[in-house]
């Protein structure tokens, strides 16, 4: 699951254009619903929304959203300094 759209080339990143947290968090659902999930690896979660909206969905179906929650929020602290 990513947050982002990010413009980037081998140097780094040069911007970032959020995803809507709905969005984001809509694209759990129809995965878990489906195939299930036994890991997930996010991508950029570009804001305290998204990720947010994606703890209260891994809540809903029992995946453990308050340790992303917690994860993300300190990572998410270290990349906006």
């Amino acid at each position: 699951m990513h947050g982002c759209f990010a413009l980037e080339d081998s140097l780094g990143v040069s911007g970032v254009h959020p995803i809507p947290a709905a969005t984001v968090a809509a694209q759990i659902e129809p995965v878990v619903t489906d195939i299930g999930l036994d890991v997930v690896k996010t991508g950029m979660l570009a804001n305290a929304y998204i990720i947010e909206a994606i703890t209260a969905v891994c809540d809903r179906f029992g995946l453990g959203g308050e340790r992303l929650a917690s994860w993300a929020a300190g990572s998410h602290r270290t990349l906006m300094r």
